[in-house]
C-alpha cells in the first residue's frame, strides 16, 4: 500500500523531512537551478499574513491594456542566474497540525527538484475525461481544510483541483523562501498535474489568493509551464509588503536583485501570459492598485485588475466567480499585436517600482 507523502503518525507539529513513496508517479525532470546559500542561520517568529485593512480605492477599476507579443523574459534570465541567499532555513511562519484530506480530496505528492511535496487533488464527480484542471494557490503559508472549501466552486463548476504544499511548508523538505523556491515548486506543481491521465494538459489554469496570489501572479512570467490563464484574489503586491513583513524575510531587504525577483511589479515587461488580478476594494493591497495599473500601461502587459466589493477574504468567493466566467469566455493566455519593445522597456524602466 502506498504510504501518505510526509506526515508524521502522531499529528503532531513537526517539522518531515521524509520523501514520498511510491505513490508518486515518476515526472519529467524539472529544471535544475543553483541551490540556496544560507548564512545567518535564526529562529523567525511567526505572524499572519499581512494587514488586512487601511487605504481603500473607490469605485471598479478593470485595466485590459493594448496587446505585446511576447519579448525574450529579462526576468527569467536573471532568475535563472541568481543564486538567492537566505539568511535563514526556517519552516513557514504558519504554525499547521497534520490531517487527512478533506472529504473528496486524496493526498498524493510532486517532485520539485530533489524535494517530495505534498498536495491534495481532487476530481469532480462523473466528469468525463481529460478534465480541465485548476492549480489552487492558497494563502497564509499552510494548506487546510478551509483551502479546499474556499476551492469548491471551482470543483463544483467541473474543474479538477490541485492544491500544492510548497517546500517548508505542512511539514515539507525544504526552506521558506518566500516566493523564490517556492516558484520552482508551483511550475512543478502544474507539470505534475499535466502529466496526470484524467487532466487535460492543454486546459490548466492557476489561481492563488493572498500570498499564495503572488505566487500566482509570479507564473505569468514563466514561459515553460503549461498554463493557459492565471488569476489571483488579494495577490497583486507591492515592495512596501516585505517591509511590512520583514521580521519574516528569510532574505536581506537590501539587496535589490532578492526583492526584485520575488514581485510582479517591476517585472510586467517579462510576462509571457495574461493574469486577472482580483482585490477587495476595502483590502490594504487596493490603495496600490492605480500604480500597477499605471505600470501594466506602460509596459504593455497583459495584466487586467479587477475591483471587487469586500475585502481580503470576502472578495475571494466573487473573484473565484468571476474567474470560472473569465475562462468559459475562453479570454486568450496573450494578444498578439506588434508594439515598439524599447519604447515598452524605457517606459516600464520610468514606472517600475513606483506607488
Amino acid at each position: 500500500m502506498a504510504k501518505r507523502c510526509c506526515r508524521h503518525a502522531t499529528g503532531l507539529l513537526l517539522v518531515c523531512g521524509a520523501l514520498c513513496l511510491a505513490a508518486c508517479r515518476p515526472q519529467p525532470a524539472v529544471e535544475a537551478r543553483p541551490a540556496p546559500t544560507v548564512v545567518m542561520p535564526e529562529a523567525r517568529p511567526s505572524a499572519t499574513a499581512g494587514p488586512q485593512a487601511g487605504a481603500s480605492l473607490q469605485g471598479a477599476l478593470r485595466v485590459q491594456p493594448p496587446s505585446r507579443e511576447p519579448a525574450q523574459s529579462a526576468y527569467l534570465r536573471l532568475r535563472r542566474s541568481h543564486v538567492t541567499t537566505l539568511t535563514a532555513c526556517n519552516p513557514t511562519p504558519a504554525r499547521w497540525w497534520a490531517a487527512a484530506p478533506p472529504p473528496g480530496a486524496r493526498e498524493t505528492c510532486y517532485p520539485s527538484g530533489d524535494l517530495q511535496l505534498l498536495a491534495w487533488l481532487a476530481l469532480p464527480e462523473d466528469a468525463p475525461t481529460p478534465i480541465p484542471a485548476i492549480v489552487y494557490l492558497h494563502g497564509d503559508w499552510g494548506l487546510d481544510g478551509d483551502d479546499f472549501a474556499a476551492c469548491r466552486p471551482f470543483l463544483d463548476a467541473g474543474y479538477a483541483v490541485m492544491l500544492p504544499s510548497p517546500r517548508g511548508e505542512n511539514g515539507n523538505p525544504g526552506c521558506f523562501e518566500l516566493w523564490y523556491g517556492e516558484m520552482d515548486d508551483a511550475v512543478a506543481a502544474v507539470r505534475w498535474l499535466a502529466g496526470q491521465p484524467e487532466i487535460d494538459a492543454g486546459r490548466i489554469y492557476a489561481f492563488g489568493h493572498s500570498v499564495g496570489g503572488g505566487v500566482a501572479a509570479l507564473l505569468s512570467l514563466y514561459d515553460d509551464v503549461p498554463l493557459r490563464l492565471s488569476g489571483s484574489c488579494g495577490g497583486l503586491y507591492p515592495p512596501d509588503i516585505l517591509a511590512v513583513w520583514s521580521a519574516l524575510l528569510p532574505f536581506d531587504l537590501n539587496d535589490e536583485q532578492e526583492v526584485q525577483l520575488r514581485l510582479l511589479r517591476g517585472n510586467m515587461a517579462s510576462m509571457q501570459r495574461r493574469h486577472i488580478a482580483y482585490l477587495g476594494e476595502e483590502e490594504w493591497l487596493a490603495q496600490f492598485a492605480s500604480a500597477a495599473a499605471a505600470e501594466a500601461a506602460a509596459c504593455v502587459a497583459p495584466l487586467s485588475i479587477h475591483m471587487l466589493p469586500g475585502d481580503h477574504e470576502s472578495a475571494l468567493a466573487p473573484a473565484m466567480a468571476a474567474f470560472i466566467e473569465a475562462i468559459a469566455d475562453g479570454m486568450p493566455a496573450t494578444d498578439h499585436q506588434d508594439t515598439n519593445q524599447v519604447m515598452r522597456r524605457q517606459s516600464c524602466q520610468r514606472i517600475s517600482g513606483t506607488d
